[in-house]
């Protein structure tokens, strides 16, 4: 029991302690200084942020555009290779033929 009123009453001498004390003044504006630098600092984390987002964005479309011309690209030359093997077998064949009948 002693314990807890030793307690309750460094609490209450601690609490009390205050009530002699005067208020510092303060500038009329500080509350506003106070205001703006919170303001602009929540600002300055949301622009890196979005920056931030926008450059992995901007990465992930520069990736997506050379992987689509990538693949137009090649499958252009595996369709022309083809061709060019089908015209070299038919002239294979004519050249052999033009041989054969003279």
């Amino acid at each position: 029991m002693q314990d807890n009123s030793k307690e309750e009453q460094w609490i209450d001498d601690t609490l009390n302690s205050i009530n002699g004390m005067q208020r510092i003044p303060t500038s009329p504006f500080m509350f506003e200084k106070v205001s703006q630098r919170l303001r602009s600092a929540g600002r300055s984390e949301k622009s890196s942020v979005t920056l931030y987002i926008k450059g992995v964005a901007a990465a992930a479309l520069l990736l997506l555009l050379v992987n689509v011309a990538s693949i137009i690209h090649s499958s252009r030359k595996t369709q022309t290779a083809p061709q060019q093997s089908v015209y070299q077998s038919v002239n294979d064949d004519i050249s052999y033929l033009s041989d054969e009948s003279y």
